[in-house]
């Protein structure tokens, strides 16, 4: 019976080896343009770079979601019924990440 249990370590630790195999690569290929889109986003609105939302995971477990801020500083932070078109609060560049899904990169 300890078999199923040692199969399912092997499991988990060759799953995380291959997790992090590929994972440092991306980032290293990927760390030149998340600084030039902080850099672009720094540049033209006031504010952070990144957006840190609270979410709930498995087992409604918290945890930070992190984007690159595509909004203004005067967007709400929740909508409500105040809020209205959202793309007066999107910003030029915050257009251009979020339809190419660049805006996701840091959740990476």
């Amino acid at each position: 019976m300890g078999d199923g249990r040692e199969l399912l370590v092997y499991r988990k630790v060759v799953k995380r080896l291959l997790d992090l195999l590929l994972a440092i690569p991306m980032l290293i290929i990927l760390l030149i343009p998340l600084i030039i889109v902080g850099m672009i986003i720094k540049l033209t609105s006031e504010g952070p770079v990144l957006f840190i939302q609270e979410r709930y995971g498995r087992n409604s477990k918290p945890f930070a979601l992190y984007k690159f801020r595509s909004m203004t500083n005067k967007a709400p932070v929740k909508a409500n019924s105040d809020f209205e078109d959202i793309t007066s609060y999107v910003t030029p560049f915050g257009m251009l990440i979020r339809k190419t899904s660049v805006d996701e990169l840091p959740q990476l």
